[in-house]
């Protein structure tokens, strides 16, 4: 418990601010490509992002990011307390709670997206 409630908790609260940080860059990719390639105004740019872009789809994406952590956090430390064995254990077990960390982010992916869809005020 005191090894992986720390970790658990820093993945949480971090994740979501790092997707935060890749959403910002990504708008400003788009703005840097919109008004390099496509003739558009940088205004034009912001307000047409700033209409579509609601609060609810920043929430979600960051609630989406933090149940992300916690799925990857919690099965790298469950994945860590299996080895047994050398180096060679925790190379397998790095890969298999990468791949597990996959799967179980494209499962809960799809249930999020159908909750979305008959959801979404």
């Amino acid at each position: 418990m005191f090894l992986v409630a720390p970790k658990v908790i820093a993945s949480v609260l971090v994740v979501p601010l790092l997707a935060l940080y890749s959403n910002l860059f990504a708008i400003a990719g788009g703005l840097l490509i919109g008004v390099s390639t496509l003739d558009l105004t940088p205004n034009s740019y912001m307000q047409q992002t700033m209409n579509t872009l609601t609060i609810f789809d920043v929430n979600w994406g960051l609630f989406k990011s933090a149940i992300f952590a916690l799925l990857i956090a919690t099965v790298g430390c469950f994945k860590g307390y299996q080895v047994r064995g050398g180096a060679a254990s925790v190379g397998q077990a790095t890969t298999s709670a990468v791949v597990t960390s996959i799967f179980l982010i494209i499962l809960v992916d799809s249930v999020l997206a159908v909750v979305l869809r008959y959801w979404r005020p």
